[in-house]
């Protein structure tokens, strides 16, 4: 049955989607967890890998995966940085050019809203909605429609679908003009799930809540995730919280870590939430940890912001 697992892999994102033997992995941080995600489930080759911009908690996981021989990678989806001038970047280039020239990995240098716009491996499309092919020409630091352009604003943006019918929507780093630029496009961007964007941490200069509120209005989701690390630059920040809260209704929520403004001082040094996520995506349902599990765990905690009012009340 096809799945996605949204990794819990501290402030960063990567998620695996899996159906019948192919293998796609959205983003790759370096920490150990998609590696033994990977190995526990007997995989070692990824039949897709996109990585959404060259931001270090987006890509640095790709090396170890792209060298280590255990593993093969047929086809890695990444747009240009020009102006990037890291070493994580530099050594995702080295390892790209190396694995290319082993005749392991066909490398796309292209990952946009029109090209290569939507990726299919038999039940699973991956629709390229953002970035559009003038912001990937403009690049980051240019503008664009009279808006300033940065890496964030160019984050690839994916639509899953299994089987023709939406799934999730996986949001990287995109902040509000990217939302803006998106939203003018007239896309159908509805899903039942939504993993937020940029850990739940500020949208660039736009106004957290307001941008929380567009894009569930867009998207609708019935379950929001967010990728993020205890005690790394404080996410989710509140006011996104409360307003996907405001917008989506019972949506269930969920961080993959305990976020410190849930609990300071959780029992047995419990770094998790919701931890890794793995959700049914015929069903919708989650396979590990089960929702209702999570919802216990929830009930535990001192001042859940997923079920708070902005006063401070508890919401059931």
């Amino acid at each position: 049955m096809p799945s996605l697992a949204v990794l819990d892999v501290g402030h960063g994102n990567c998620a695996v989607v899996e159906d019948d033997g192919i293998v796609v992995v959205i983003d790759a941080p370096r920490r150990a967890g998609l590696l033994q995600f990977l190995d526990q489930r007997r995989i070692t080759t990824v039949s897709a890998l996109f990585l959404s911009h060259a931001d270090a908690d987006h890509i640095d996981g790709a090396v170890p995966l792209l060298i280590d021989d255990r593993y093969t990678v047929e086809q890695v989806y990444v747009n240009p940085d020009p102006v990037r001038k890291t070493k994580v970047w530099d050594d995702l280039k080295e390892a790209l050019g190396t694995a290319r020239q082993r005749g392991l990995t066909a490398l796309h240098t292209a990952l946009n809203s029109t090209d290569p716009a939507t990726v299919t491996l038999r039940s699973i499309t991956l629709e390229v909605v953002s970035p559009s092919p003038e912001m990937v020409l403009s690049g980051p630091g240019s503008t664009l429609a009279g808006h300033t352009l940065t890496a964030n604003t160019n984050s690839a943006v994916f639509l899953l679908s299994i089987d023709g019918q939406k799934r999730a929507l996986l949001a990287a780093d995109l902040d509000a003009v990217g939302l803006d630029l998106l939203a003018a496009e007239g896309r159908d961007l509805t899903a039942p799930v939504l993993v937020f964007p940029h850990h739940g941490g500020r949208p660039g200069h736009g106004d957290p809540a307001a941008f929380a509120a567009k894009l569930c209005a867009l998207v609708k989701p019935e379950q929001v995730i967010f990728s993020m690390g205890r005690g790394t630059f404080d996410n989710p920040r509140p006011e996104i919280v409360n307003a996907v809260r405001r917008s989506t209704g019972k949506a269930h929520l969920a961080c993959t870590q305990l976020s410190k403004r849930c609990e300071a001082n959780p029992h047995n040094a419990r770094q998790e939430c919701a931890g890794t996520v793995v959700i049914d995506l015929h069903t919708g349902n989650w396979r590990d940890p089960q929702i209702e599990t999570h919802r216990a765990f929830v009930d535990t905690i001192a001042t859940p912001m997923c079920r708070l009012t902005p006063a401070g009340r508890h919401h059931n």
